[in-house]
């Protein structure tokens, strides 16, 4: 179920008109970016109607603003859109960018270690920057060839490990046509429904991340968003279950219940990255 608060929402975190415009950003003297305005896609979340406040639902939206503005998110920026830049040269074991992928991840990963040293950090939801480091390192993986790696494995790969790679490499073309919209110009409305496009599979990423490689999901392999997986989880409930699968589902319901409650942060935080 979609909130209606969430329509429309507008969060203070960057531009989408920035994304392509050709006047140099300004800057402040730490070498952090401005806030200006960004709208962020909606998020799906299962509360009923009254169930909270306007003021709670608010609160989760508020805690990046701060830590979008510090240097220590500035110094992400760069390594994460140098692997954008490196989804096109070619990815999988033996590519030429392989080595370069490595390098540019373990950049973006002491990034991380930065932030989450930020004052500002500590007023974000427990579940934001681990997630937000899981779409990291599923990045780094299919661009390094994950695909390829499970299909030549000694072992059957298990339904969340294929829902990975396959989430994580519609993730890597989904930028792909990001960068495309920059270069051509496109207008606000394109880039947003693009950026709209990353920002589903993001959050599907977020909660398959609870899985851990387990097996015996039933979860649908293919699926591009929330609404598929929980629709799969869905099914697999009425097809009754085993104590083995149980906790496996359990598991992924609350990375679908988790992924939908800090939704409107990462999606702001991807825009940023993103812009």
């Amino acid at each position: 179920m979609w909130s209606s608060r969430a329509a429309g929402l507008v969060v203070t975190a960057c531009s989408l008109a920035a994304c392509r415009s050709a006047t140099p950003e300004a800057k402040g003297a730490d070498g952090a970016s401005p806030l200006a305005t960004v709208v962020v896609p909606p998020a799906p979340v299962d509360q009923a109607p009254g169930t909270a406040s306007d003021a709670d639902a608010a609160a989760p939206l508020t805690a990046p603003l701060e830590l979008l503005r510090t240097a220590s998110w500035a110094r992400l920026r760069e390594p994460w859109r140098k692997l954008d830049e490196l989804t096109s040269i070619g990815s999988g074991p033996g590519a030429p960018s392989a080595p370069q992928v490595q390098e540019v991840g373990e950049r973006a990963h002491n990034a991380l270690d930065a932030i989450e040293k930020e004052p500002s950090a500590a007023a974000l939801d427990p579940s934001v920057l681990p997630a937000l480091r899981g779409i990291l390192h599923t990045r780094i993986q299919v661009l390094t060839g994950l695909e390829f790696r499970l299909m030549v494995s000694h072992r059957m790969p298990s339904e969340s490990e294929l829902a990975t790679a396959h989430v994580g490499a519609a993730i890597e073309k989904r930028i792909d046509a990001l960068i495309e919209l920059r270069k051509a110009g496109a207008s606000a409305q394109d880039y947003r429904v693009a950026l709209e496009a990353v920002t589903q599979r993001t959050q599907l990423l977020v909660a398959l991340q609870k899985l851990h490689g387990a097996y015996h999901a039933g979860l649908d392999t293919r699926a591009e968003t929330l609404e598929d997986l929980s629709r799969s989880l869905g099914a697999r409930h009425s097809q009754g279950s085993d104590a083995s699968a149980d906790a496996v589902i359990a598991d992924l319901q609350r990375g679908i219940d988790e992924a939908r409650r800090i939704a409107p942060v990462i999606d702001a935080m991807v825009a940023d990255l993103e812009r």
